[in-house]
């Protein structure tokens, strides 16, 4: 719940405040009429009217995290941002008999809905394929993100070179 008893010397009431896709939504509800403090059913009638603005911006709210999450949709940031939120492309390596092997995988960090915990897990390039370890990882992230139909994310599978020259360059700095 976002509504909050705010009583200081500039303002007494109500404040309900929930941010929604960035933006901040905010209103102001005064317990103040005439100068007197409102008591009684009168301030019960203006908490109510708080709450149900509340409600309101919290449907609005869970409706955007909502499609925010079947989008997928990377920040600006991020290296590859017309791929999917969560599946970034990365250089493992591993050290066997003193030779060091390095190879690419597609590595899934996200909020599992299934388990209410942080999974991470990896699928190699070299054991799956390129499209075969996207297509797995963005299974992986679908099935741990509850998003039922994924087709839109499988497509948007990064280009193998530009994934390629953007790794050597981040390892190379």
């Amino acid at each position: 719940m976002s509504v909050y008893l705010i009583d200081n010397d500039s303002f007494f009431g109500f404040r309900v405040r929930r941010v929604i896709d960035g933006i901040p939504h905010q209103q102001y509800f005064s317990l103040i009429d005439s100068g007197k403090k409102i008591i009684g059913p009168a301030r019960k009638d203006v908490e109510a009217e708080a709450k149900k603005l509340d409600l309101k911006l919290e449907k609005l709210q869970r409706k955007a995290r909502t499609n925010r999450e079947h989008n997928s949709i990377p920040s600006v940031r991020s290296t590859n941002r017309n791929g999917v939120k969560g599946i970034s492309p990365r250089i493992k390596s591993t050290v066997r008999a003193s030779k060091r092997y390095e190879y690419i995988v597609f590595q899934v960090n996200c909020m599992s809905k299934l388990f209410d915990k942080p999974v991470c897990t990896t699928f190699s390039v070299d054991a799956h394929g390129w499209e075969g370890a996207w297509s797995q990882a963005v299974r992986f992230y679908a099935r741990h993100k509850k998003i039922k139909n994924f087709d839109h994310l499988i497509d948007r599978i990064p280009s193998r070179s530009t994934v390629i020259r953007k790794l050597k360059y981040k390892k190379g700095a």
